[in-house]
């Protein structure tokens, strides 16, 4: 018994001692900004180009698993291979930490990707940085790994999809 009480206070320090370093460290980097230059990348309208934007959209980077409005509309995709807006919006519950919203990437002016430029869609992919500068919920993709070819051709994609108006709530971050 002896020799548990000093190891079990030690262990507390320990376990104190990273809980106020993890603190630190999270109220410094939280709401950074981060200074990441765009990319130099712009849709094209190459229909191959666009092709193989669909490709990837619906098929490796699976986009329309969180991207689509509803269940519903996932299922019905998987059953008849009939591909989903992509206007976001379906509550992606994360337990005690929240619930996240897919965000709408059809190219809708107002509640879409079209507000944003090709260069400021091609750094939030590559680097997860909004056109303000702030850092997004680490995606669910890697896309830092893909070649500048594949992000224009997703780009290229998005840009040709019908806009839809959907306003998506914002993340609920506990």
């Amino acid at each position: 018994m002896r020799r548990i009480l000093p190891t079990l206070k030690w262990v507390a320090i320990v376990v104190v001692v990273a809980a106020v370093g993890l603190g630190v460290y999270v109220g410094m980097y939280w709401d950074r900004t981060w200074d990441v230059p765009e990319p130099d990348l712009r849709a094209s309208p190459d229909p191959a180009v666009i092709a193989r934007g669909e490709y990837i959209v619906y098929g490796p980077a699976h986009c329309q698993v969180c991207h689509t409005g509803s269940v519903a509309e996932f299922e019905r995709f998987v059953d008849t291979g009939m591909p989903p807006t992509l206007a976001g919006g379906y509550p992606l519950g994360m337990g005690p930490l929240g619930t996240l919203y897919p965000k709408n990437l059809t190219p809708d002016p107002e509640t879409g990707i079209g507000r944003y430029s090709d260069e400021q869609i091609a750094r939030l992919l590559r680097w997860g940085v909004r056109p303000n500068g702030r850092a997004v919920i680490q995606l669910l993709m890697p896309y830092d790994g893909m070649s500048d070819a594949d992000l224009t051709a997703i780009i290229s994609y998005l840009r040709v999809q019908a806009p839809v108006r959907h306003l998506v709530p914002a993340n609920d971050i506990t």
